[in-house]
């Protein structure tokens, strides 16, 4: 692979979410309540960043900050919505816990009583579950939340568990599957899975499963702990956490 970029961070960071566009790249990053905006020119190596947004009475969730149709969405007591150029452009009436990207339309995760719903700012909803109490009296979708990361792909929603378990829920035949355990997310299609001693991706969007290839597995296996991201099947943009630095290749 072709190293196009690197750079170093003095503090701990948290990456949210990448977008490309053209030959800039925005990453999107949090460090103690404050979420930042990168923005990265892989033909001339130039960088700039700003403070995009500062939690200081914790009333959001910017752990869970995306990009959704090149603008950035941040959940909490409302939603703002902000454009690349650090702009807030609108907010949305909605408290919301999580978020997920459903062909380029938000979807907010809210509660009501002891009911989930992932609802459009329309408030259309998409799925309907239970997860706080369980009982085999419910008819209701019972899924476990507590410290998921949620995704959307190919009419999936993905929820990755605090004990890398992987469970999923199709929103056309409404059926819920336990798929195993995950390695590593690296993208909302993708995660890394061990089989027979292999690392393995398993592709959502082509209904797909192929090994890793070697020139990520030795990034992988180079460090520790890493945090990868794959966009449009060709770049990585790798997090080195032990080093605190931001990797760009090209395949």
């Amino acid at each position: 692979m072709k190293k196009l970029f690197n750079k170093s961070f003095k503090n701990d960071i948290y990456i949210n979410s990448v977008l490309i566009l053209n030959n800039i790249w925005y990453v999107l990053f949090n460090n103690d309540n404050n979420l930042y905006l990168l923005e990265i020119n892989i033909i001339d190596n130039t960088t700039k960043y700003i403070k995009l947004f500062s939690d200081d009475k914790c009333k959001y969730n910017i752990e869970n900050s995306i990009f959704i149709n090149n603008n950035i969405y941040i959940i909490g007591d409302n939603i703002l919505i902000y454009n690349l150029n650090g702009e807030l452009i609108r907010e949305i009436n909605i408290k919301a816990q999580n978020l997920i990207n459903v062909k380029n339309e938000p979807y907010f995760l809210v509660k009501n009583n002891d009911e989930y719903k992932f609802i459009n700012e329309n408030e259309n909803i998409l799925l309907t579950f239970k997860s706080d109490t369980k009982s085999k009296f419910d008819d209701i979708l019972y899924i476990d939340l507590y410290e998921s990361q949620i995704y959307y792909s190919n009419d999936n929603i993905i929820f990755y568990k605090y004990d890398n378990s992987v469970e999923y829920f199709n929103i056309k035949t409404k059926k819920l599957t336990n798929f195993g355990y995950y390695y590593m997310i690296i993208n909302n299609d993708k995660f890394i899975y061990y089989k027979n001693n292999n690392k393995y991706v398993h592709d959502f969007y082509n209904n797909d499963d192929y090994i890793l290839s070697c020139d990520i597995l030795n990034e992988l296996n180079s460090e520790h702990r890493r945090t990868i991201f794959e966009l449009n099947n060709i770049y990585y943009l790798i997090h080195n956490v032990k080093n605190n630095e931001l990797i760009i290749y090209k395949k």
